[in-house]
C-alpha cells in the first residue's frame, strides 16, 4: 500500500512548483492484518514399556537360631580379684550353671553342671530363639569349692 503525502495544503501554484523527493515517494504503513496464533507442536501420547516392570527382588524370612551357650567357670585366687585374667584360676568340676531368659510371653530357666574340665553347654528351650536373645543372662548358681562359692 502507497500512501501520497498530502499536497492539497498548498496552493496550486507552488504545488507544481515543488517536487517531492524520491525518497518521500511512497511511504508503506504496516497492514492491519490481525496476527496468526503461535503454533505448538502437537503433544505425544505418552509410551509406556512394552513389558511389565520388573518385581522387586525378595529376600528370604530370617530364620530363627536357637539360643545355645558355651564356657568354662573358673575359679580364680582373691589375689587377682578384680584383674581380668585367668592367671592361676583353676576350672571348677560339677558347677552349676543357670541360663534365664525372658521375653514378652515367657521366662524360662535352665539349669547344667560343669564336665571334668569345668566346661558347659546349654541349650535353650526352643521357644528362646535369637529374636529374643537380648534378654537373657547366664550365671553361677552353686560351687562345689568352698573357697569359689556363691556369696549369697
Amino acid at each position: 500500500m502507497c500512501t501520497h503525502l498530502p499536497s492539497h495544503r498548498l496552493p496550486r501554484h507552488l504545488s507544481q512548483q515543488f517536487t517531492r523527493h524520491p525518497s518521500h515517494q511512497c511511504t508503506h504503513l504496516p497492514s492491519h492484518q490481525t496476527p496468526k496464533p503461535p503454533t505448538y507442536p502437537t503433544p505425544k501420547p505418552p509410551t509406556y514399556p512394552s513389558s511389565p516392570p520388573a518385581k522387586p527382588p525378595t529376600y528370604p524370612k530370617p530364620t530363627r537360631s536357637h539360643v545355645a551357650v558355651q564356657g568354662v567357670v573358673y575359679c580364680k585366687s582373691c589375689k587377682y580379684a578384680g584383674v581380668d585374667t585367668l592367671l592361676g584360676a583353676k576350672p571348677v568340676i560339677g558347677a552349676t550353671v543357670r541360663l534365664a531368659c525372658k521375653d514378652t510371653k515367657n521366662e524360662l530357666t535352665v539349669q547344667f553342671k560343669t564336665d571334668k574340665n569345668g566346661y558347659f553347654f546349654l541349650q535353650a528351650p526352643y521357644t528362646i530363639s535369637n529374636f529374643s536373645i537380648r534378654k537373657c543372662s547366664i550365671s553361677l548358681v552353686s560351687s562345689p569349692l568352698k573357697s569359689c562359692s556363691v556369696k549369697k
